[in-house]
């Protein structure tokens, strides 16, 4: 039921924000179509303090479960190094657990891919050696900088394995939700000190932006270069140039190493605003994710500076993402190999309305 209701208050925040839970188009370059009503931004802040004592639960279920020694080996990790040099989910540079600082611009020194004969996924190595990504990823290199009942649980649970062993992502997406619920109420009570933000506008045509946010599984990069009449797109090791005749693009050209993705070729014939909705179909379940790292890129690329108050509502739903991302992936995912189970079909036997709320969720 506490999962149940933890995903429900995530789509809530996400439809609220967004427009739709999933690849909503109320965020747009610049700024927001609509802002939420200050009614619904203090249910929201209500709502995540009541939850919070539940959420404590969760963090002390899923840092003392019993997790295997089997896998552990060094790893290294990386993941954004936040803005204000405290434990985020955004900003302009990359972080690695050995120290290493990469800026946003210098993310293929990092996402160097390349294909595999045994996988679909293509690979990246860092200096000829894998590394990992994601919530564990997160709090291995930013946990120290944890506040809050999130800080004290942090410092209760932490230990050496965590560094070691990838099972404890579990515990660290675990960490994430109570940070999430924690930073809400915050982030609401700035939002309503602040007066109703307009687009921002802009008049550059041309520029390079990348953004990097976080997407509840780890690193997520959106590179754009725009010029006069032109618009070109890279990602990874492949990219797209696009030409655009006033604002219909008229050509699209490819260089990359394999076949064209079908979410880039439907950006053919589409305004630039049109292509940042489109985008985030890449992914459903990290949508938000997308959405965030292509504004932030373009408005990089265009030197749009967006006002305080549309930067705290993009980190808003953000944060809905994660909590809800991060709740199905532990609990439905995770949680049923450790209580007996072998699948969250299984537990139908013994817990049949839970099951069933979580796949009509799924």
């Amino acid at each position: 039921e506490i999962r149940h209701n933890q995903e429900e208050f995530g789509n809530y925040i996400m439809k609220t924000a967004s427009g739709r839970y999933i690849h909503g188009e109320n965020p747009v370059i610049g700024g927001f179509g609509k802002f939420p009503t200050r009614e619904e931004l203090i249910w929201i802040k209500s709502r995540a303090i009541q939850f919070i004592p539940f959420i404590l639960k969760t963090v002390s279920l899923f840092c003392e479960l019993d997790y295997p020694d089997c896998p552990e080996e060094d790893t290294v990790y990386a993941c954004c190094h936040p803005d204000q040099n405290k434990y985020g989910l955004v900003g302009d540079e990359i972080m690695l657990s050995t120290g290493e600082i990469i800026n946003k611009d210098d993310y293929k020194s990092l996402t160097n891919e390349f294909v595999v004969s045994h996988s679909y996924a293509k690979h990246s190595r860092y200096r000829e050696k894998p590394y990992s990504v994601g919530a564990l990823a997160r709090v291995n290199n930013l946990g120290e900088k944890l506040k809050g009942q999130t800080g004290k649980m942090y410092k209760k649970y932490f230990n050496p394995r965590w560094r070691r062993n990838p099972l404890f992502n579990n515990a660290a997406q675990a960490l994430e939700i109570l940070y999430a619920f924690e930073r809400i109420p915050k982030s609401v009570d700035k939002m309503l000190r602040l007066s109703s933000s307009q687009i921002a506008k802009y008049t550059k045509k041309e520029g390079k932006g990348t953004g990097i946010v976080e997407a509840p599984r780890g690193l997520l990069i959106h590179s754009y270069e725009i010029s006069v009449d032109h618009l070109a797109r890279v990602e990874g090791s492949g990219g797209i140039s696009a030409t655009i005749d006033g604002k219909v693009v008229t050509d699209v050209k490819f260089s990359i190493y394999e076949g064209p993705r079908l979410v880039e070729r439907l950006t053919v014939g589409k305004t630039p605003e049109e292509v940042v909705n489109i985008v985030p179909r890449i992914c459903a379940i990290c949508t938000i994710s997308h959405k965030y790292a292509a504004l932030r890129a373009m408005e990089n690329a265009l030197s749009i500076k967006v006002p305080t108050k549309v930067s705290l509502l993009r980190d808003l739903m953000h944060l809905g993402e994660m909590i809800e991302s991060h709740s199905l992936h532990i609990y439905y995912l995770t949680l049923p190999d450790y209580v007996g189970f072998p699948n969250a079909i299984a537990m139908a036997s013994k817990f049949e309305l839970e099951v069933k709320i979580a796949l009509e969720m799924k």
